[in-house]
């Protein structure tokens, strides 16, 4: 295809990206010479094309990160001009694709994301019931980049509850026949508005719905709407105890070892205690230590802990993952731990202590580590985003701390009274 690139139809150039883009496919000449492509006699091709065209394009492009390449970023400005001119123009699910390729491409300063999102709150009637899946992703989409306007939110959930309210517990009638993946998509964006009624008596209304269809949803859905739920502090008895039968039947399957330790610890903040649901993700060991980040890792272990495993599961766990932890503490980035994921593994290894499970030596090592890392902030309140995880270090960690082999004159211990 390299020497023939100039031959095919922007419709065909089209269709080898996306072909490109769900294959995964990155290696070789041909993407840089799409690209290259796509920047002739000025952009002309692309200026041009039409607007399944230009959407279909701009997602693969950003998907395949040839948006960063040395050609992509000739044309990706011109992708988002096209983008901009055909937007008036495109049916709902382009502009959700849109939307997603800016931010598969962590775009943020592009005028795309108002464009795109002014459209909807023109029409969020018509959005919300004729293309209530395209709305999910387009709102998944610009939540994930932190672009997620409340003016959408607000239309969004106005057009759901139809003329009425929404009221907790009874699914509007938009929302029934929302698929899975969308619903929870729209958990998702509704858990970004922080402190708001509206968002709270929406996703509330998302768990009624999902609870009635919990055994139709793909492992990923699962664990996205439960993570958001979690997230938004939205606890649905109902809804955690259907998802954990679901998982009880079929465990952990489909799910990767990151997003199996959100989901155990998104079910236990909001309630869940069955020692039967984090068997199999206990029993993974070395296999879970070995995919996991050491934030997931983390997550797991405090989940383990408390819900209290049976015949020390959760000790097991640790001792697996402590050489992973010990070197993650303190270290910044995505092969460290953050603030709050070193207080939930902290928490882990006082609550194991105060179980009456004598700390082995590596992990006494673990919790000085620890320790150094949450010591090195100098305001814990505005380092541990989480308030639960550190309400619960200043009241688990003091009483454990001699026992767990951190000095009774450690600095954290005045960090955590002043915290």
């Amino acid at each position: 295809l390299v020497p023939r690139v100039s031959m095919l139809s922007t419709a065909q150039l089209a269709s080898v990206l996306y072909a490109m883009a769900r294959a995964g496919y990155r290696e070789g000449r041909i993407g840089p010479a799409l690209m290259q492509e796509l920047t002739v006699v000025n952009g002309q091709r692309v200026l041009a094309a039409a607007p399944h065209e230009v959407a279909s394009i701009m997602q693969s492009v950003s998907a395949l990160g040839l948006h960063s390449s040395q050609q992509g970023s000739a044309a990706w400005p011109l992708l988002q001009q096209a983008a901009a001119q055909q937007l008036p123009q495109m049916q709902a699910h382009q502009v959700a694709q849109v939307v997603r390729a800016l931010a598969n491409a962590s775009d943020r300063s592009s005028p795309l994301w108002d464009q795109a999102q002014n459209r909807v709150v023109d029409d969020a009637k018509t959005w919300v019931a004729v293309h209530a899946e395209a709305l999910a992703g387009l709102m998944h989409s610009a939540a994930s980049a932190g672009k997620l306007r409340p003016e959408l939110l607000q239309a969004a959930a106005s057009q759901f509850a139809g003329n009425g309210h929404l009221v907790p517990g009874r699914v509007p009638e938009a929302l029934a026949g929302v698929s899975p993946s969308a619903l929870a998509s729209l958990a998702y964006a509704f858990s970004a508005a922080h402190n708001d009624d509206t968002a709270a008596h929406m996703l509330a209304c998302i768990s009624s719905a999902a609870a009635s269809s919990i055994i139709r949803f793909p492992p990923a859905s699962l664990a996205t709407l439960l993570t958001a739920m979690a997230r938004a502090g939205v606890s649905d008895e109902r809804l955690v105890r259907l998802a954990a039968d679901v998982l009880r039947i079929r465990g952990f399957s489909g799910l990767g070892a990151d997003s199996a330790a959100a989901v155990l610890h998104a079910l236990v903040l909001l309630g869940m205690r069955d020692a039967a649901v984090a068997g199999p993700l206990a029993g993974q060991g070395a296999t879970a230590v070995a995919s996991a980040s050491p934030r997931s890792l983390a997550l797991a272990a405090w989940s383990l802990t408390t819900i209290g495993q049976p015949q020390g599961a959760g000790l097991k766990f640790l001792e697996a993952c402590s050489d992973r932890l010990t070197a993650a503490a303190g270290v910044q980035g995505p092969q460290g731990l953050c603030p709050t994921t070193t207080a939930k593994a902290m928490c882990a290894l006082a609550m194991l202590q105060a179980s009456g499970s004598q700390l082995p030596a590596g992990l006494q090592k673990l919790a000085v580590k620890l320790a150094d890392a949450l010591a090195a902030h100098k305001d814990l309140h505005a380092a541990v985003k989480d308030t639960h995880a550190l309400k619960e270090l200043r009241s688990a960690v003091p009483p454990a701390a001699a026992s767990m082999g951190v000095p009774a004159d450690h600095p954290l211990h005045a960090l955590l009274t002043r915290a």
